[in-house]
């Protein structure tokens, strides 16, 4: 069974549900839903009736007027949510068009209504005649509207198939069928937008089908479902959950009590700080976060400083106030498009009482003790004198909710897994730092200094905090838009040195960690393997050599790089062998560092930059992939296999009786023609020379060769004879063969298709020409998906699961197991569910991120991640499970 989907029965769910049933009478008042005709195929003519009666419930729920103290008499009030159908008006260009639920709750205020409520140009069409539903539903249409939302519906009738399934043990499972997996795929990826654009704690949905309504809550490490309800025989649960969910406070209905709408004071402030600013990165960062206060509303969060800021630094500040302060969020600078797992988002955020820009991040910490507070990391580095290429935190500490308790996800307990997902916790950080992304280099020398300056803050925080960083990407090194010096970020898959390297215990196991393009070699074959200093480092390398081959000149470009009829073939080649190449095991995990390896083993960097840069940058890649040689003649890889290897394909059956024997023809073959194969020989290499002349190789490579390259052994012969093919041949022993083919293994093969043109989105990708960063702001999109430059994908193929199934032994663990966590990224959500995602007009992170950009192994926590990585570089034509699904 899925790990993710956790059942629970009915009255359990609503028993747990904040708030109180309606009365009998009310439940009488409001009758069911006869009206609701779910034997329909034509869907729409549902929404109407179960609108109407929704918005029944909603009036039992008045929303009091704002009255002077001593009224004169008592005036009515209006209902504090209205549902309105939804299911044709997706929110905007920029989020997908199939993004648009079939009935949202909104709260009945002026700034919501204004954004769901349809013009009436919008609403005008043609109507089928005799169709007075269809013409009375196009009045009540609105738009969908993620930031108003405070829940959604989603519909299905006729013969539609039902989501989950009741197994004969009377277990709750998905259903396999294609229209149910869709279905719960729609409401995977509802989920997963509606937790990004608001600040959600936990969130109530009904998927209903046919006759049948699941509730379910979603948390941020799983999802609750209750049993399913046939509401037209039994409409009060329906009714109460409807009921409880807008007749609660803003709390209970999972809103984080600690952010609120800001004040048209407040709102006043941060633009005109914007407006005040000079040109540059700091004023497009102010301006992306005001855009568009309707869709992303701008609010407060308070967040108190940390124990060891340095005040002198703060002279804004009042010594003599209490040490929490409010910082003014608006628009998300990056964010993660999931309904479980970490759940990264990052902001750009006005300090009030600083009175300047500083970055904040928040996310969902796996609350185990081998996971450590991204917090108690920078307190670390404070504690050692870490301060140089690292960001400086000046705020943050865990998340409390309205009663002072620690905010912590619940639907984990019904797990049904072997291990139970890691309970998480919110956690939150501000930084004083505001940084550019990498990519945004001017010349090659900026981008050495900058990888330089990063390497030297990786140093810093080993040498002196004993802190390996396992997540060393491009998009983890960013340049601080003041200072101009490049920093490292992201330290939340982080492990101190005391935990590494500990033979026979937990801390050993905690599997890879790191983002998939930039993972060692040696991580991506062995998945078991945990992260070392060298995987680090080697990381490093693939971040200069992965900005080479997107911003410089090489020999895999073609003339029309990138353009659809002239594709830009062999860089697309090299960039999905090598860094994209992911293929799932019978274990559950996904290895593909083939080529990466074959690569250090032979030094060969894969690419020449030309002429027109600088040319010790040929020099320094040669040298670094050299460094891996020698790294890599180190290793013992029967060991490393013993250690950390998985099972890369079930073995097919073996014979169970002994296999007859017998001989070959080959010298009946070859007797037809005589001896003149043999007298026709061409002589072999190093025949009549001297032997140390015929191992300098005929034709020199691009680059020049590796010392220690093992050289062929010329006396064999070559190419240049059919009489050294032949003779190879004939000099195998021609007894003791036997029957040994078997069924034909290309049979069920997934195909690769040409990747030059298609993104995991199945769009097309942009001409690399097109993508230089531009200096005048943050319009750089960043790929989420394997290497893509610039393409908006809209749902990756990534897929992780819970995580200590990472650590257990490849026979123990379930299919659906993997590095990632189950509870983690909610699955993220293969080519379906969840998405990671930043915002359009900056994937470039000022801050990295609370979530990787993309396809992250977290095998750190109990919360490792299972990952089958975006195949951005080529798209595998097979069906990869979600374990949502």
């Amino acid at each position: 069974m899925d790990p993710l989907w956790v059942f629970t029965k009915r009255k359990a769910f609503l028993a747990a549900m904040p708030g109180k049933d309606l009365s009998a009478k009310q439940l009488e008042d409001l009758g069911g839903f006869e009206g609701v005709d779910c034997d329909n195929n034509e869907e729409k003519v549902t929404y109407l009736p179960l609108c109407e009666t929704f918005n029944k419930v909603h009036a039992l729920a008045i929303q009091k007027p704002a009255r002077k103290r001593r009224p004169k008499k008592k005036r009515a009030g209006k209902p504090k949510y209205t549902a309105v159908p939804t299911f044709g008006w997706a929110e905007s260009s920029d989020i997908n068009e199939d993004t648009k639920p079939d009935i949202c709750t909104y709260p009945a205020i002026p700034e919501a209504e204004a954004m769901y409520t349809l013009t009436d140009e919008e609403r005008k069409g043609k109507v089928k005649p005799d169709t007075t539903w269809r013409s009375e539903l196009r009045k009540q249409e609105a738009r969908t509207m993620w930031g108003w939302m405070t829940m959604f519906i989603e519909v299905k009738t006729g013969q539609h198939p039902q989501p989950f399934l009741s197994t004969k043990d009377g277990r709750w499972v998905p259903n396999p069928h294609p229209k149910a997996k869709e279905a719960r795929v729609q409401i995977i990826k509802y989920a997963a937008e509606l937790q990004l654009r608001q600040h959600r704690t936990f969130v109530y949905t009904a998927l209903i089908c046919c006759n049948m309504v699941w509730f379910i809550r979603w948390d941020r490490a799983g999802a609750l479902v209750s049993e399913p309800i046939d509401y037209k025989l039994d409409p009060a649960p329906l009714l109460n959950f409807v009921h409880r969910v807008t007749s609660v406070s803003a709390e209970e209905q999972g809103y984080d009590p600690t952010v609120t709408l800001a004040t048209d004071e407040q709102v006043a402030m941060f633009q005109r700080h914007a407006d005040e600013l000079p040109e540059g990165w700091r004023k497009t960062y102010a301006q992306h976060a005001l855009s568009d206060p309707g869709r992303y509303p701008i609010c407060a969060v308070q967040c108190p400083d940390v124990p060891w800021l340095d005040t002198t630094k703060d002279k804004a500040l009042d010594p003599d106030k209490p040490r929490t302060h409010t910082y003014l969020i608006g628009r998300y600078r990056s964010g993660y498009r999931s309904p479980t797992g970490r759940g990264g988002k990052c902001f750009i955020a006005y300090d009030v009482d600083r009175g300047c820009l500083v970055v904040l991040k928040d996310y969902w910490c796996a609350n185990v003790s081998t996971v450590h507070r991204e917090l108690d990391t920078y307190q670390r580095f404070h504690d050692t004198g870490v301060v140089e290429n690292v960001a400086e935190a000046i705020a943050g500490g865990d998340v409390l909710s309205g009663d002072g308790k620690q905010q912590l996800t619940t639907s984990q307990k019904g797990s049904t897994l072997r291990v139970e997902p890691a309970e998480r916790f919110h956690h939150r950080l501000v930084f004083r730092n505001v940084g550019r992304p990498l990519e945004t280099y001017e010349r090659s020398s900026e981008l050495v200094e900058k990888v330089l300056e990063a390497i030297f803050g990786h140093f810093e925080a080993w040498q002196k905090a004993g802190v390996l960083h396992r997540d060393v990407s491009i998009g983890n090194i960013l340049i601080d838009v003041d200072t101009n010096d490049a920093f490292l970020n992201d330290w939340d898959l982080c492990k101190y040195r005391e935990e590494l390297g500990l033979r026979g215990t937990a801390a050993s196991e905690y599997g890879r960690s790191g983002t998939w393009p930039y993972l060692s070699g040696i991580l991506l074959e062995y998945p078991r393997k945990p992260n070392e200093l060298s995987d680090d480092l080697e990381s490093f390398v693939y971040v200069l050599a992965i900005c080479l081959l997107r911003f410089h000149r090489h020999n895999l470009l073609c003339a029309a790089a990138g353009s659809v009829d002239q594709p830009n073939g062999p860089l697309s080649y090299h960039i999905g062998s090598r860094y994209d190449a992911a293929f799932p095991t019978p274990s559950g995990y996904a290895v593909g560092g083939t080529e990466k390896l074959r690569a250090m083993q032979k030094a060969d960097p894969g690419f020449v930059l030309d002429t027109s840069n600088s040319p010790q940058l040929n020099d320094l890649m040669q040298k670094l992939y050299r460094l891996g040689q020698a790294h890599y003649a180190t290793l013992d890889f029967d060991e490393m296999e013993e250690k950390y290897g998985v099972p890369r394909a079930h073995p097919p059956p073996q014979p169970t009786n002994p296999q007859p024997t017998h001989t070959t023809n080959f010298d009946a073959i070859a007797r037809k023609f005589g001896d003149r194969w043999k007298r026709a020989a061409a002589p072999r290499h190093g025949e009549g020379v001297d032997q140390q002349q015929a191992l300098v190789p005929s034709v020199q490579p691009h680059s020049p060769p590796p010392s220690g390259v093992h050289h062929a052994d010329l006396s064999l012969g070559d190419f240049n004879s059919h009489a050294h093919i032949l003779d190879a041949i004939m000099g195998l022993d021609q007894t003791s063969w036997i029957n040994d083919k078997t069924s034909d293994n290309f049979a069920n093969l997934p195909r690769i298709e040409r990747i030059e043109s298609i993104g995991a989105s199945g769009k097309k990708r942009r001409s690399h020409g097109d993508e230089q960063p531009s200096t005048e702001g943050p319009v750089q999109k960043k790929s989420r998906g394997g290497l893509s430059t610039g393409v908006s994908t809209t749902l990756e193929t990534h897929v992780e699961v819970s995580p200590r199934k990472e650590r257990e032994d490849a026979d123990n663990r379930t299919r659906h197991a993997d590095e990632g966590v189950a509870n983690g990224m909610g699955k993220d959500e293969a080519e379906d569910g969840a998405q990671d995602v930043e915002e359009d007009e900056g994937r470039d992170n000022p801050f990295g991120g609370g979530e990787k950009a993309f396809g992250v192994l977290d095998g750190s926590d109990s919360d490792a991640t299972r990952f089958v990585p975006s195949t951005e570089a080529y798209k595998l034509r097979h069906d990869l499970d979600d374990p949502f699904l």
